[in-house]
């Protein structure tokens, strides 16, 4: 009986999660600085926006939270983002000012996640595997600028904000 158990059990888990072993070889891979996509002059106007993508960072980054990497980006610095999703944060910058999502628990090495910002007008918002992480009031028009959107890493290089890992299913 036991034997037949077993087997009842490994049989229904082969059906039903044996599916969810993802490949990466149709994945973003970004294994060292500098290494990202560059999808041109992305602009997005107006007071609403979603970004989102799936990511998984595979060595360690220093300095905190913001430095997990940078997903996908339209920036120099606070000053001047359209748009940039973090593995932790989501940032913008409107006609009333820069706007960051408040410090959440950081990401684990090696697993991959969902991310997403989203600005309607009245809150920036982070989410992440489908959960709200946090959330700031934030209005105003978004700030356009003309940088590049990039995958990976931000237009300035000023500063080593390179996701380390791989990066899939970006959308704006």
């Amino acid at each position: 009986m036991r034997i037949y158990f077993l087997f009842i059990l490994l049989v229904v888990q082969n059906i039903c999660f044996g599916q969810l072993n993802i490949p990466c070889d149709n994945w973003l891979h970004l294994p060292s600085y500098q290494s990202y996509v560059s999808v041109g002059d992305l602009d997005v106007s107006g007071n609403k926006i979603t970004v989102e993508a799936t990511f998984s960072r595979t060595v360690p980054y220093s300095n905190g939270y913001i430095w997990a990497g940078d997903l996908v980006s339209k920036h120099n610095d606070p000053t001047d983002i359209n748009y940039l999703l973090r593995p932790n944060d989501a940032e913008i910058t409107t006609t009333n000012g820069y706007f960051i999502t408040p410090p959440i628990c950081e990401i684990e090495l090696n697993k991959t996640y969902h991310a997403a910002m989203v600005y309607d007008g009245s809150s920036l918002k982070f989410y992440r595997n489908g959960f709200l992480m946090s959330s700031v009031p934030a209005t105003g028009n978004l700030y356009q600028n003309d940088y590049q959107t990039r995958i990976g890493l931000y237009d300035a290089l000023l500063y080593n904000t390179n996701l380390i890992g791989y990066i899939n299913e970006v959308r704006i």
